[in-house]
């Protein structure tokens, strides 16, 4: 089946617990680029024809939902959105074909070109050797004459000096060899035509060729193009077809589904009425010293005062036990701030000791200096401080500053 995506347009609630919407809050609205720098813009007015169509627009579309015909869906929007997508891939289609048509207009004006440059090609040659023939022949150069013969038996030696025939260290068979040496490069050129006209109707003949390749791929191509479209829509009517026989079989079998839900439930009513579900009985809620849970009704007054005399029997042992706890707790709380209390008491006690001990060992040192003092000259109790003088400094034997 075809994947249809959700309607995309706005609409009222479908509940009516707001009542109060406003079609100006569905509106899109644009923040005005002043409005960050603390401006104050005054919002857009909208036209109440704007206002009245997308009123009648929601209320159309909430009256098609609420169709009991389409129970839940939109198929108007259903099928704006076919025929959307269809539009689409129609339009995509003919931008294909108008694409297809301009590259084929870009190999023909190629192949044209092509053609045309061959031909020029091979006119030049043509105007080269035809130039070539007229216009640079032998004779036509201007020490032709110093090369002709002008006896019947050829150049001599008995000319004299003034007859520009004859001297000394000339080649007499420059003119021979220069003619043969014409003769070969005519020759080659000649070849050398011959073998670009070949290489130019060769590539001629493979320009067709490829031309011809060339439409044929595109009519192939074409075809192949047409034959997917038709493709295509037919694959596009057919999902269209079966997904409208499918929607009527599910809306068919909910259909039924409700129907048999609804047999099934009076049924299941009627077998308990008639069944000792809602019997009142209380003596048939026990069977062989057994309460019956399908069939029990509740606990006699005896039963519930029992019931009630446990509970408070079990509410007072725990009262009792909790307090018991608690008294316990209250113990070892007790226990513990005795026991550090005892122990910050006889750290201080050390500090003390120690405190005691430093004061008598400070008293023991004075004395001893004093005594030491004494022995020295001193008087006891006058302070001194050590004097250096030249005899401090000469006691090392070098110069200092």
């Amino acid at each position: 089946t075809m994947n249809l995506e959700p309607c995309r347009y706005r609409s009222f609630p479908l509940d009516n617990k707001r009542t109060s919407h406003k079609i100006e809050d569905s509106l899109p609205t644009t923040r005005h680029p002043l409005a960050m720098h603390g401006a104050v813009i005054p919002p857009d007015p909208v036209s109440p024809e704007k206002i009245e169509a997308r009123a009648k627009f929601d209320n159309d579309r909430r009256a098609r939902v609420l169709n009991p015909k389409n129970p839940g869906v939109d198929y108007d929007a259903l099928k704006s959105q076919i025929a959307e997508k269809e539009a689409v891939a129609a339009a995509a289609a003919e931008e294909d074909e108008r694409m297809a048509a301009t590259l084929r207009d870009y190999d023909r004006l190629t192949v044209i070109n092509d053609r045309q440059q061959a031909s020029m090609r091979t006119a030049r040659i043509q105007d080269v050797l035809q130039f070539r023939k007229d216009h640079q022949q032998p004779e036509f150069t201007d020490t032709h004459d110093l090369n002709v013969k002008s006896g019947g038996d050829g150049v001599t030696d008995d000319f004299g000096v003034s007859s520009l025939q004859s001297f000394d260290g000339e080649d007499l068979g420059f003119e021979d060899r220069k003619k043969l040496q014409q003769q070969q490069t005519q020759q080659w050129t000649q070849e050398a035509a011959e073998a670009a006209a070949l290489a130019s109707e060769a590539e001629q003949e493979s320009r067709h060729l490829e031309y011809a390749n060339l439409k044929a791929t595109l009519s192939a191509i074409e075809s192949e193009t047409a034959r997917c479209a038709t493709l295509r829509a037919t694959a596009v009517g057919a999902a269209q077809e079966s997904n409208i026989v499918l929607a009527a079989e599910r809306r068919d079998a909910e259909r039924q589904e409700r129907l048999q839900a609804a047999e099934q439930a009076e049924t299941d009513m009627l077998a308990q009425l008639s069944g000792p579900l809602l019997d009142e009985d209380p003596s048939r809620a026990v069977h062989n010293g057994k309460i019956l849970r399908d069939r029990y009704k509740g606990f006699s007054k005896e039963q519930l005062d029992e019931i009630y005399q446990t509970q408070k029997l079990q509410t007072t042992e725990l009262a009792a036990k909790k307090e018991t706890e608690d008294e316990e707790k209250r113990q070892f709380v007790q226990l513990q701030k005795y026991q550090a209390k005892q122990l910050h008491l006889a750290d201080r006690a050390a500090a003390r000791i120690r405190k005691e001990q430093a004061a008598e060992q400070a008293s023991a040192n004075l004395a001893a200096a004093s005594t030491r003092r004494g022995n020295k000259g001193t008087p006891v109790g006058v302070e001194t401080e050590n004097e250096i003088s030249e005899s401090f400094f000469s006691q090392f034997g070098q110069s200092h500053r």
